[in-house]
């Protein structure tokens, strides 16, 4: 995950590290530091469940904690209140804020045990799926500057998971942005909007930081 103006959090084992890199040369400027230790991954990427604020806020899940069918989404204020939003059904492992906050990407399990990805306008209460019926996988849910876009891992086309993207507010179709032999999931957006970094997989274990 990329955090400005150079750094880097990354997962190896059950660890989160960080280390600050030449963001021009992709070369590493200092020697990682450990973050956090114990922290929980996605048992079927094996991306850890952590994420980090607009403020350098970092949040994450502790190695054990399962993730439950009944999950409620609640909006937590900086003085501690919340407010509870509209359920979502199923287990949902994954719910990004866009940087404004107005919207969300919700990633919840349907019933069938595929992901899908919708999008829930606070205020409005309007949820929109990014998924199409049927058995394919979406996932990882990244918001671009400004929430014009949505990118997100899937296998819709029926290889591997490759990255897509989808316009926020429109019905247009959803847009492959990226084709790999590897699997490949969106991590982050830089703050200059020009640098997508992403995780690639070959699906046993071997997991490396890339770029669109």
């Amino acid at each position: 995950r990329h955090v400005a103006p150079c750094y880097f959090v990354f997962q190896s084992e059950n660890s989160l590290f960080v280390a600050c890199f030449h963001l021009d040369r992709l070369e590493r400027k200092t020697a990682e530091a450990t973050l956090s230790e114990g922290v929980d991954q996605s048992s079927a990427s094996g991306s850890p469940r952590f994420d980090i604020s607009v403020n350098g806020t970092l949040t994450y899940a502790t190695s054990g904690e399962a993730i439950t069918r009944e999950h409620r989404i609640e909006r937590v204020a900086f003085d501690g209140t919340s407010v509870p939003l509209p359920e979502c059904v199923g287990a949902v492992p994954r719910v990004v804020p866009s940087d404004d906050g107005r919207l969300l990407a919700v990633e919840p399990v349907n019933e069938d045990e595929f992901d899908e990805i919708a999008i829930f306008e606070r205020g409005r209460g309007l949820v929109t799926s990014v998924s199409s019926e049927g058995q394919e996988r979406d996932g990882f849910p990244v918001w671009s500057l400004e929430r014009r876009w949505l990118v997100f891992g899937s296998n819709r086309h029926g290889g591997v998971f490759n990255a897509y993207r989808h316009r926020t507010g429109s019905d247009s179709d959803v847009e492959r942005v990226h084709t790999s032999d590897l699997i490949t999931f969106p991590d982050s957006w830089s703050k200059c909007g020009r640098r997508l970094p992403v995780s690639l997989g070959t699906g046993k274990g071997e997991i490396d930081i890339g770029e669109i």
